[in-house]
């Protein structure tokens, strides 16, 4: 009987151990989305800059309320299901109509977003890296092996940006 169950258990345990090892080894999971935008990178960066807007573009978001502890601490608002759900936001860094860099805290997770604007001809080029920083080695490992389904979601988000920042007036 104990020869019955060795087999599968040993796999498990590897299976376990190889999903573990994912975490270990990976702090973090990275992924980069570039678009261009038919309008000036002054006019790019002041949209994603204000974050009034950003409830157009940002899959759930609700509304986004500035933070009493700091000057660059916000709480975003987003509407989950049945029930909403408040996240911290920071913006980390900025360098007008280049930088614009800003992290959101999750339960399990934060993610920073770097986007750079460069304007090599009429048109701007828009940069995202986003870093994804799972809290343990259990989180990490989901993180990495879920980043293509976090990208895509990214990328849509982004091509609704996009699309909002050429038909602004």
């Amino acid at each position: 009987m104990k020869d019955r169950y060795s087999i599968p258990l040993t796999l498990l345990g590897a299976c376990a151990l190889s999903y573990f090892m994912i975490g270990w080894f990976m702090a973090k999971v990275s992924f980069v989305t570039t678009f261009q935008v038919v309008k000036p990178s002054e006019d790019v960066y002041r949209y994603v800059a204000d974050t009034r807007y950003w409830n157009n573009w940002m899959t759930d978001l609700q509304t986004i309320e500035r933070d009493s502890s700091g000057i660059n601490r916000h709480q975003m608002v987003f509407a989950l299901e049945d029930r909403f759900v408040r996240r911290p936001m920071t913006i980390d860094s900025i360098e007008a109509g280049r930088l614009f860099v800003f992290s959101v805290f999750y339960e399990h997770y934060r993610i920073q977003h770097r986007m750079r604007f460069s304007q090599p001809s009429d048109t701007t080029l828009v940069f995202c890296r986003s870093d994804v920083y799972g809290d343990g080695f259990f989180w990490r490992s989901w993180y990495a092996l879920t980043k293509t389904w976090i990208a895509d979601r990214q990328k849509i988000d982004y091509e609704r940006l996009r699309l909002l920042i050429e038909t602004m007036q």
